[in-house]
């Protein structure tokens, strides 16, 4: 049985709904990510130059392949407050992070949502490096 006209309208238009709703993500957190970069310690910002470095140089990533990992959101944001902060950071660091560069503790991230705010604050690094 083959698709009809109709259900191959209704998968466009959720393909489309479902890129707008990830577009949505991305651009919130590359807001989050320049706003919470403008107020950063220098070796934080130095952190997520060398994380960008990191993933640029190896040859099994690129910088948005690393955030392509949607099967387990809480592992990709695990190994990104990680890079950022340390990895052995306490969970208070680690709470206080989500506070101040997502507004709160528990909010949900996606992929898109996480690599927008790399994103910001890595551009807002390069800014600020220009400055100097």
């Amino acid at each position: 049985m083959g698709k009809t006209p109709e259900s191959n309208t209704v998968s466009s238009h959720l393909a489309e709904r479902l890129r707008e709703a990830e577009e949505a993500q991305y651009r919130e957190g590359h807001r989050l990510g320049c706003s919470w970069a403008k107020y950063l310690e220098v070796d934080i910002l130095f952190r997520i130059k060398a994380l960008s470095e990191t993933i640029e140089n190896s040859p099994m990533a690129e910088w948005d392949n690393y955030f392509a990992d949607d099967d387990d959101v809480s592992h990709l944001l695990g190994r990104f407050v990680s890079a950022i902060l340390r990895p052995d950071a306490a969970r208070e660091e680690v709470e206080a992070f989500m506070e101040a560069a997502f507004g709160e503790v528990n909010r949900p991230c996606t992929p898109e949502l996480l690599h927008g705010f790399a994103d910001g604050a890595f551009e807002r690094y390069l800014e600020i490096k220009e400055q100097s």
